[in-house]
């Protein structure tokens, strides 16, 4: 299967043109993509930044740092670029309206025909929706957070989506093993005609503060911070904002609905409903299973997990919690530093916060409409245990709950929904979780 085979590589540019081209290449400032079919029936992924300088830089997978381009060239409305070291290169002709190059990717004696579309340019750009950098405060003291905000063409007022990552450090696009969904759903939800905030973690890409030390709580106050700064936007509907989180996210989401009056709907993609402390220990069993533990073996790795949970529930603080920890994994053969070396990896302030949470009560006080999403393979919050409970808990008629079928904890079509899998498929958001959305969002107008 052939999978982006362009990079990691290098990318090279052919000699530059006049200046004219550097100019012309201003006006198509924003980011380009394309997908295709090879000859031999694996994908090619392509995504070019291009700024207004006539500079560019290309999406490396699995998170690594963005590529910076040479020189691009566009002479005679024709866009050229090549890679020697494959050697591959690409020539394409801009159409009229400047929204497509169409042309070929030649790699040896291969030749895939693509059509880069431009899925974001920049602010005021003559494009299907504008795109911006924007920086913001949280509600907590001191924290300045940085994202991407998208709006349709025109005055507006539109109405708005903010995106809430879920665990672990994540930028804005929630960059994960070669995926950007909420690129994908940022761009979706534009198009449609909705104006869509993204932005990076506290303490990750350009936005300020800690994330290790950050618990959930913290991450609701950036949620905050981001969605008073949406509201005020120039062009937003403030009575038309909703929130739409991932995994943990859907979590943020919720409790900062709670906090924050007025929120028009609420959007949860693999959204938990169980205590946090019983989805840890379910997860840590239904990973076991799909790396091919036995049962027996699943079921000691979740009654381990369980027996963490349970110690750091009942310590008195973060310390007296990894103190525990500490003593259960030294009791499982573990030397002693390395056991309290390993407790002080897994006893964060997060952890300590997060396995005493049960969102029943924060779910329950929700009164706008809310979309939950399951997928029917996700290993890390299983949708036969979570759907039912979510669907008991919203109390607005306009809820509704799914669990499509297929579809892994990043809404990828799924094998086996095993975590391993996730960057070996290559669509990052299935459309039929899109479609969804869509539907959904078209019953509240």
């Amino acid at each position: 299967m052939l999978k982006s085979f362009l990079w990691g590589i290098g990318l090279c540019i052919m000699a530059a043109g006049p200046a004219a081209s550097a100019e012309r290449l201003a006006d198509l400032a924003g980011t380009w993509a394309a997908e295709a079919k090879t000859q031999a029936g694996g994908d090619l992924k392509l995504v070019l930044h291009i700024r207004p300088d006539g500079s560019g830089k290309v999406d490396p997978p699995a998170g690594a740092p963005q590529v910076a381009l040479g020189d691009l060239t566009l002479e005679h409305n024709v866009l050229s670029f090549s890679v020697p070291s494959i050697p591959a290169w690409f020539d394409g002709t801009l159409a009229g309206d400047a929204s497509s190059i169409d042309g070929a990717w030649q790699q040896g004696s291969d030749a895939v025909m693509v059509s880069l579309r431009r899925i974001a340019g920049s602010a005021g750009a003559t494009d299907a929706y504008q795109s911006q950098e924007v920086s913001f405060p949280s509600a907590a003291p001191g924290i300045t957070l940085a994202g991407t905000l998208t709006k349709p063409q025109g005055e507006g007022p539109f109405p708005a989506v903010l995106l809430v990552t879920g665990s672990g450090p994540q930028d804005r696009d929630e960059t994960l093993v070669g995926h950007k969904p909420f690129l994908v759903i940022a761009d979706h939800l534009t198009k449609l005609g909705y104006a869509v905030l993204r932005y990076d973690d506290r303490g990750v890409g350009a936005s300020a503060g800690d994330f290790d030390s950050a618990r959930m709580s913290d991450f609701v106050e950036d949620a905050l911070g981001a969605l008073a700064f949406l509201r005020k936007e120039p062009g937003i509907d403030a009575t038309r904002v909703g929130i739409l989180g991932h995994s943990e996210g859907a979590l943020v989401a919720a409790r900062a609905a709670d906090a924050a009056p007025g929120v028009a709907f609420l959007i949860f993609l693999a959204g938990p409903a169980e205590p946090m402390g019983d989805l840890l220990v379910a997860q840590a069993g239904a990973v076991a299973r799909s790396v091919g533990a036995s049962s027996s073996q699943a079921s000691a790795q979740a009654d381990l997990q369980r027996k963490l949970v349970d110690a750091a529930r009942a310590a008195a603080s973060p310390e007296a919690a990894t103190v525990a920890v500490s003593g259960i994994l030294a009791g499982r053969g573990i030397g002693k530093d390395q056991a309290a070396a390993e407790a002080a990896t897994v006893v964060s302030p997060w952890f300590y916060e997060f396995v005493r949470y049960d969102p029943k009560a924060d779910l329950e006080a929700l009164t706008m409409p809310v979309l939950s999403l399951y997928g029917g393979k996700d290993i890390q919050v299983d949708a036969a245990v979570n759907a039912p409970l979510m669907r008991a808990t919203l109390k607005n008629p306009r809820s509704e709950v799914t669990t499509l079928d297929n579809l892994n904890h990043l809404f990828q079509p799924a094998d086996t929904g095993a975590i391993a899998e996730y960057g070996t498929i290559e669509t990052t958001i299935d459309p039929t979780a899109l479609s969804a959305i869509d539907g959904w969002l078209k019953t509240l107008n």
